[in-house]
């Protein structure tokens, strides 16, 4: 299983677009993104949810998957009356995000931690507006169908 928030530390780390100049960090739902971003050292920010919002269902073969989605946001802060540096910090954040598809899509041939992921998607959502703030970006979203084991055993209830 991937360890998302150290695998997208060290995609943050390791980019030349983002390797000294973004924050990573680790945030537990959107709702907390607020306290992240309100530290004042930093006005860029690479954040990984560490939370799962996932569902259960039957693959075409007749077996069980877990579906895990991973998500990641991308923002970067400027100033609400400038929007030409909202256009620039968001388009920023766009290259940012396809770097990451396309060194995920390279990783997904070579790590076993990839094995599940699902490739048929990997759905973004820009923010549309002046967000936590003053933020603009993006967030996107990787899922893995990873098979689990429901087998019924009636000795486990009474």
């Amino acid at each position: 299983m991937l360890d998302s928030v150290a695998y997208f530390e060290n995609l943050t780390n390791t980019l030349k677009l983002t390797k000294g100049k973004f924050a990573s960090k680790k945030v537990s739902g959107i709702r907390n993104l607020e306290g992240i971003i309100s530290d004042r050292e930093n006005t860029k920010f690479i954040a990984v949810d560490d939370t799962d919002d996932g569902f259960t269902f039957q693959g075409a073969g007749g077996g069980w998957f877990k579906r895990r989605t991973v998500t990641v946001f991308i923002l970067q802060k400027y100033s609400i009356t400038n929007m030409d540096e909202r256009q620039t910090r968001l388009e920023e954040c766009r290259v940012i995000k396809n770097r990451f598809h396309s060194k995920i899509i390279a990783d997904a041939q070579e790590m076993e931690e990839f094995m599940y992921l699902d490739k048929s998607r990997m759905p973004h959502f820009e923010i549309d507006e002046y967000f936590a703030n003053g933020c603009t970006g993006l967030y996107f979203m990787i899922s893995f169908n990873e098979p689990t084991d429901l087998q019924y055993d009636a000795n486990d209830w009474e």
